[in-house]
């Protein structure tokens, strides 16, 4: 018995003399400092691939292209300094990509700031040449969306679009759109002549639409519930979009799997004719769930 625990005792021990000795041995910090990609983003021809790389805290823009797709850094930022890199842009048509540089504000509308900066610290949109890596800053904002044929790049500012000429260094063509709420989700229709959007008042929200040509907004079939993702159809003519009913005893922090059954809507936008095409079942999985994507709903192309 005893030279049983004795012979027991003395393989445990040689356990981490062995570990110590194996010649494959890393760190703790080898593991944490291993870069990490995200924001993979393919171009409109399918032709290049980017994605941010994050290594030891610093991030950078990568690139891949066909048919080896070896990728390549693009941008050159050299310090840890916290602010992300996101909201990638392929413009392969103008051998540019558009994304953002810094984090999302806190409820107080600041931004992160963690290396304590005195200059502080923005949300800022900027395009880096696929070719010489050159980068260079459009303009403060967030959420970039780019035109078919990249004449139009809308963003978001101080809770309003904005719309400007990518390639207009003066800032003269920028078309600032007055709404009252709060904007997000801007949407380019397949010709590039119209924007979606959303527009939020609170305890509901509108899916929004400017027209380039005649320079006036439209809201889609307004109710005083909560409407979303707007996603165009392939022809242009029509939107379709999420609507959640208002329900305001709503606890927080609680999972919920039933609610107001949540729909789907889509607007013909010559007419205006507004039709319910799908709506969930009441009871468990009535209450809608946010998927991590850009878009809720898409529009297949066999419509």
């Amino acid at each position: 018995m005893k030279r049983s625990i004795i012979l027991s005792l003395a393989i445990c021990l040689s356990f981490p003399l062995a570990a110590q000795k194996a010649p494959n041995s890393f760190r703790l910090e080898d593991v944490m400092s291993a870069a990490f990609p995200t924001n993979l983003t393919v171009s409109p021809t399918k032709s290049m691939v980017a994605w941010v790389q994050n290594k030891e805290g610093i991030r950078n823009i990568y690139l891949a292209s066909g048919p080896e797709y070896q990728g390549k850094q693009l941008t050159n930022y050299s310090k840890d300094d916290g602010q992300e890199i996101n909201s990638l842009i392929v413009d392969d048509s103008k051998n540019q990509i558009i994304f953002v540089y810094g984090g999302a504000p806190n409820r107080q509308g600041e931004i992160p700031n963690p290396t304590s900066d005195p200059d502080g610290a923005k949300r800022q949109i900027f395009s880096v040449n696929i070719t010489s890596g050159k980068t260079q800053r459009l303009v403060d904002g967030f959420s970039p969306q780019l035109s078919p044929g990249g004449k139009w790049l809308a963003y978001i500012k101080g809770g309003s679009i904005s719309i400007m000429d990518p390639s207009d260094t003066s800032k003269k063509s920028v078309i600032s759109l007055t709404t009252r709420g709060r904007c997000s989700s801007p949407r380019w229709s397949p010709s590039g002549d119209r924007l979606a959007f959303v527009s939020h008042r609170r305890e509901h929200s509108y899916i929004g639409v400017y027209n380039l040509s005649t320079k006036r907004i439209e809201y889609l079939d307004p109710s005083v519930d909560h409407d979303s993702s707007p996603a165009w159809s392939p022809t242009g003519d029509e939107i379709g979009f999420i609507r959640i009913p208002n329900e305001a005893e709503v606890l927080p922090f609680m999972p919920r799997r039933s609610a107001l059954p949540w729909s789907i809507h889509v607007v013909n936008i010559k007419t205006g004719k507004a039709e319910q095409v799908w709506k969930a079942r009441g009871g468990t999985g009535s209450a809608f769930r946010f998927v991590s994507a850009r878009d809720q709903l898409m529009w297949g192309i066999d419509n």
